[in-house]
């Protein structure tokens, strides 16, 4: 089993974690909440690049090895990172729970080292302003006596205090840690 987690923060107050779990070759379920969101409809994409260095400017367009169309997340024919929208309730909160099939994490399109995006609107066909995004990173976590699980953590692109309040949300994958670049 492979598991990642992202946790992100940024200086807007938009906070949440977010959990990917794949199974052998299945699809892979992501879980977890966002918080800081204004109520509504929010686009949610895997982008297909991982650089966060401008904010979501840098992370490119949608995740799309395939070279597909735009689409909703049943459509046959949609980028792999077109998971949908994701809706925050009147506290903001966002809560998530997809399963999809085109987002693997591992193999040659695993989606480890690219962005995940909340945009500030619905998913519009990629008309929508990005709100915050972040790294999937991976590490091995060789503290369970079983078999070690691959696991990710989450880079931040943002202010001095959401990384100062990054860093201590991740202190306990401190020396597991490794950034690898996305295939393809």
């Amino acid at each position: 089993m492979v598991k990642a987690v992202a946790v992100l923060g940024s200086s807007e107050g938009v906070k949440g974690t977010i959990f990917f779990t794949q199974e052998g070759d299945g699809p892979t379920t992501v879980t977890g909440s966002v918080s800081g969101l204004k109520p509504g409809l929010h686009g949610f994409h895997v982008h297909a690049l991982g650089d966060t260095t401008n904010g979501c400017m840098s992370t490119g367009p949608h995740y799309n090895p395939a070279s597909k169309e735009h689409g909703a997340p049943e459509d046959e024919n949609r980028h792999a990172g077109d998971l949908g929208n994701v809706t925050a309730g009147a506290d903001g909160v966002a809560n998530i729970n997809v399963t999809d099939s085109q987002i693997p994490l591992t193999g040659p399109n695993s989606i480890i080292g690219r962005a995940v995006v909340v945009h500030a609107d619905p998913d519009d066909l990629g008309k929508g302003n990005d709100i915050i995004c972040f790294r999937i990173c991976v590490f091995v976590d060789t503290s369970s006596a079983r078999a070690p699980e691959t696991l990710a953590a989450v880079l931040l692109v943002g202010s001095s205090d959401s990384r100062a309040e990054l860093k201590q949300m991740v202190a306990g994958l401190r020396g597991r840690l490794r950034v690898p670049s996305p295939a393809g």
